[in-house]
């Protein structure tokens, strides 16, 4: 077996995309947005006979401050049977590139759901130990997009059913971004999102790259009422997947339940496109209420679908020295944020329940001005 650099992206992605371990953060194109976005990578694989049996493409990182490299394989390495010997040619040749860096350390997300017979057991046999704090959020939520359109709709809550028929009723329109102006649009709603819900965005010329560079596997999706945009989500395709990248919200219009219609129409592109499975992304890896992104997870499951847990974080330590203080400080950093951000989940689920219960108080007031005078309520 051989190890070795691959530069030929029809080869790269002819064997990530079809194998049961790729993953769309695994492909060709988007090492090359790693590489825009002024990122290290570097592309391996194991030949068995001149054919890849097993890849991985690594990012080169640092430790802030103390300027320390390290290794991280996002969603990878793709390999679909953990026993076999390319899983160990390629953390070999992976370790052999470490140590002539002198990172501290190896860092591995391979795309294997939690419980995959064989992997945990292989990963420890390698000299990997757990990290139960992830560089990349662990559980997503999926839907199987291959069922006819009444099937899906049937599999939705019926208020969301309800919510795309009144965003169709309102006139919001659901149109694929084709300006440089609707990304800039989309880049200032994404920006209130962020803002509004507290997370970090990259700048646009991120998001530009992505469009040029997955090219007609990518698509910008805008839904508009009266020429104003109220959603929109970027969305990319690879193999047999659609992840639903990004997603923006402005804070007009609400009423319309744009977001409903936006989604149902990117499932129909997406099983145009020939993909199985939608990929909605992040979704907490504890499914208990007050756990941050819990509100995104109630909207998601909300058009029927699936969780799924992927393997824990593996790290192969060779600075000890290095590793564990800063490993130790971003364990605390991280549990810190959790519980501020269970505090700001709870708050904010209260708020919501105490809006929905005045709205459900003005609409009864509503109901009962309508009715005539001396009559009683009529069933």
């Amino acid at each position: 077996m051989e190890v070795r650099e691959i530069s030929d992206r029809a080869q790269w992605d002819n064997f990530v995309s079809q194998a049961q371990t790729g993953h769309l953060m695994q492909s060709y194109q988007w090492g090359e947005l790693m590489q825009r976005d002024g990122r290290r990578i570097m592309r391996l694989g194991a030949l068995e006979a001149g054919q890849l049996v097993a890849a991985a493409q690594v990012q080169f990182a640092t430790i802030p401050y103390v300027k320390a490299p390290w290794l991280y394989v996002l969603r990878g390495p793709v390999v679909d049977d953990p026993a076999s010997p390319a899983l160990s040619a390629i953390i070999n040749e992976l370790h052999r590139i470490a140590r002539r860096e002198r990172a501290a350390m190896l860092k591995i997300e391979p795309h294997v759901e939690e419980g995959t017979p064989g992997w945990r057991e292989a990963l420890k046999g390698l000299g990997f130990q757990t990290n139960p704090i992830p560089a990349h959020v662990r559980r997503s939520w999926l839907l199987d997009i291959r069922p006819p359109e009444q099937k899906l709709l049937a599999g939705m809550k019926r208020s969301w059913r309800y919510n795309i028929k009144v965003a169709e009723r309102g006139g919001v329109q659901v149109r694929t971004a084709c300006a440089p102006e609707d990304m800039e649009a989309f880049y200032r709603m994404y920006q209130q999102t962020s803002q509004r819900d507290d997370f970090t965005i990259l700048p646009l010329k991120h998001y530009t790259n992505i469009l040029e560079l997955f090219a007609d596997d990518a698509r910008l999706f805008l839904a508009d009422y009266a020429g104003e945009p109220l959603v929109g989500h970027l969305l990319i395709r690879y193999g047999a997947g659609c992840w639903d990248m990004f997603g923006a919200t402005a804070e007009a219009h609400r009423n319309l339940k744009p977001g409903y219609l936006l989604h149902w129409k990117t499932f129909l592109w997406a099983k145009e496109q020939g993909c199985s499975l939608y990929d909605f992304r992040g979704i907490p890896e504890v499914l208990e209420p007050g756990e941050e992104m819990w509100n995104v997870y109630e909207y998601k499951r909300g058009f029927g679908g699936f969780s799924r847990l992927s393997l824990a974080t593996h790290d192969y330590i060779y600075r000890p020295l290095l590793y564990w203080p800063v490993t130790l400080a971003a364990r605390a950093r991280v549990n810190w944020r959790r519980r501020q951000r269970r505090r700001w989940e709870l708050q904010r689920a209260q708020r919501g329940e105490s809006r929905k219960s005045e709205e459900k108080t003005a609409e009864e007031k509503e109901k009962e001005a309508a009715e005539p005078v001396g009559e009683g309520p009529k069933h």
